[in-house]
């Protein structure tokens, strides 16, 4: 093989290469739309700090959460991708944490603000562990069985999967059933 035929191997596979890393994953998306909002967030945030005025920092933050749809961050196939990271992890002492402090539903409206006075679940270790990182003041948090993504510092709700949590029967099944009495 001739050093030109080499180099233009080389080049080739490294096109190749460069092409396959530029593909992102529906996750690597999903924090690129993160990462994007938290730039913009902060933006507004700094614009806004020589307001003083009750009215125009609500204004502003209003604003930001004009700009929110549905779908923006959570996509199908993110969805798809957090709730089977997720249902792994859902035994039953994990399942009885999620529900201890969890604030319940209510209406869930993409750009909306957390209702005050409701608590905000706390999320186990195991759960955080299985899903992608978040920039500070982005949390997951769950609302009933909805996954919420919400953002702490401007109290708003970004996205969200409904019914992320399956409901599931954790308690072990029954020996003394036959097999097919077992199925539901």
């Amino acid at each position: 093989m001739t050093a030109r035929c080499t180099a233009s191997l080389v080049f080739l596979s490294l096109v190749y290469a460069s092409s396959v890393v530029a593909q992102e994953t529906p996750l690597s998306e999903f924090q690129s739309r993160v990462a994007e909002y938290v730039a913009l967030r902060d933006t507004v945030e700094t614009s806004r700090a020589g307001l003083h005025d009750a009215a125009q920092l609500d204004g502003a933050r209003r604003a930001l959460a004009d700009r929110l749809r549905v779908g923006d961050f959570i996509t199908p196939s993110v969805a798809r991708e957090l709730v089977a990271r997720l249902r792994p992890q859902l035994d039953g002492p994990t399942w009885a944490s999620l529900m201890a402090d969890n604030p319940g539903e209510f209406p869930l409206t993409v750009g909306g603000e957390y209702p005050a006075g409701r608590p905000h679940s706390t999320m186990p270790a195991t759960v955080l562990d299985v899903l992608p990182p978040l920039p500070d003041g982005i949390e997951y948090r769950f609302a009933g069985r909805h996954l919420l993504l919400f953002d702490a510092r401007a109290n708003l709700i970004l996205d969200y999967i409904p019914y992320a949590l399956a409901v599931c029967d954790c308690e072990e099944p029954r020996e003394d059933l036959p097999d097919d009495e077992l199925d539901f």
